[in-house]
């Protein structure tokens, strides 16, 4: 139902609880239809992992595209697709998928391995350098010495 027929209805009735019960079946159309669209992602997405860890990457790359072009930002479609371009060699497309991932709100900390890797895919040796020396403090060990050897890395 269109929002100036909604709008019309309601100034044209003036009971309250006509009212609430049109506001009322307006958000249960709305909460459907959100939750439909979260199924129809996580569906590609999980089809779309699946043929990721088969290596059939044609077929991930498929359902990542049609799990990314509904309307809403999911997060792991957005990572496992820069995944999927990493180990297609796409350096630079995999550096944009996670700035767009990390400024969703994707956790730093999961996505900065891949960073890395983008970053040496492209040669970009200076990025991986102070990208390792703004945030070596910021991890826990493990992380650290991972980002040591990336530091070694970009230094050869």
């Amino acid at each position: 139902m269109p929002i100036s027929r909604v709008r019309k209805y309601l100034s044209q009735n003036k009971r309250p609880m006509n009212h609430f019960l049109v506001y009322l079946f307006c958000f249960s159309v709305y909460l459907y239809n959100f939750s439909a669209l979260a199924s129809v992602i996580n569906t590609h997405y999980e089809k779309a992992l699946i043929s990721f860890n088969k290596s059939e990457f044609d077929s991930a790359k498929i359902h990542l595209k049609n799990a990314l072009s509904q309307p809403s930002e999911h997060l792991p479609s957005r990572i496992l697709n820069a995944r999927l371009l990493l180990v297609l060699g796409k350096g630079s497309l995999v550096e944009v998928e996670l700035k767009k991932a990390e400024l969703a709100g994707a956790d730093k900390t999961y996505i900065s391995t891949y960073l890395m890797d983008a970053f040496l895919l492209q040669r970009k040796f200076d990025e991986v350098l102070s990208f390792v020396d703004e945030y070596f403090y910021t991890f826990n060990n493990v992380n650290r010495n991972v980002f040591l050897l990336y530091k070694a890395q970009a230094l050869l």
